[in-house]
């Protein structure tokens, strides 16, 4: 009890002393913001500015890339390797249009679950890094609660664009996520009446349809082509936001 006292205390004013010693930088800003607020500490806080921006990118910064080099070649040659999509679709034969549209919004649900998840971790909650140097961090829930508090970025002094970048983003990722898969099956129409199951839907193809059938038929066609017209959509949507994409 009293350790953990004790740890509270010390991890509650180092915090502190790092924002003092980054003299307190906005929790978001646009470009702008973060001109502004350079200017400020150049003129408002000299000696902590030329440590920040001269002394530690020039003496220290040098040091820790060649040691990070080493460290990110094993972790993305082996471990997370970033630069492969994955599509998270059953091994078997897919047409392309299929790998492009699963394989992009794998991309999405990863920015979320596991980009926008680390910034709720490091920025809210108190995450304890795990001992093993290259497990990727995976959080569903953080993640979206990150995106929550991002869309409240409304006013004229934070970051409107991010705001609806934010939205936008939880908009898709829940589409994707939980409206998607739960979409009926357009072939569930073919009744068992119409369309015998123990029948050869070789044969039925070859064979002369009823009215029913070809109205069952026309009803399937048509929720394909407006599943299709939903799927193109949000991939555009998706690239659009590309910009957006990144922490």
């Amino acid at each position: 009890m009293v350790t953990n006292l004790i740890k509270g205390k010390f991890m509650k004013t180092f915090v502190e002393l790092k924002k003092w010693f980054e003299m307190y930088p906005p929790e978001s800003a646009d470009g702008k913001g973060w001109k502004d607020f350079d200017r400020k500490c150049k003129k408002e806080f000299p000696i902590r500015y030329w440590l920040n921006e001269t002394l530690i990118p020039n003496v220290w910064w040098p040091v820790s890339k060649f040691f990070n080099s080493i460290r990110n070649w094993i972790r993305f040659r082996f471990f997370e390797r970033m630069h492969i999509i994955n599509t998270k679709l059953k091994p078997e034969y897919y047409e392309c249009d299929t790998i492009l549209l699963h394989g992009m919004f794998s991309i999405l649900v990863d920015f979320v679950e596991i980009e926008k998840a680390w910034m709720q971790a490091i920025c809210v909650e108190k995450y304890k890094k795990p001992w093993y140097p290259f497990k990727r961090f995976r959080n569903k829930e953080w993640g979206l609660k990150y995106l929550e508090w991002e869309m409240t970025l409304t006013g004229e002094d934070q970051n409107p664009s991010q705001a609806n970048a934010a939205e936008e983003i939880t908009n898709l990722y829940n589409w994707w996520t939980i409206q998607r898969p739960t979409r009926m099956d357009p072939y569930d129409l073919m009744d068992d009446k119409l369309f015998p199951p123990d029948r050869n839907f070789i044969d039925m193809l070859s064979s002369e349809r009823t009215v029913d059938q070809m109205q069952v038929c026309q009803q399937i066609d048509d929720l394909e082509k407006q599943y299709d017209d939903e799927d193109t959509e949000m991939l555009i949507r998706l690239i659009k936001l590309r910009g957006s994409l990144w922490t």
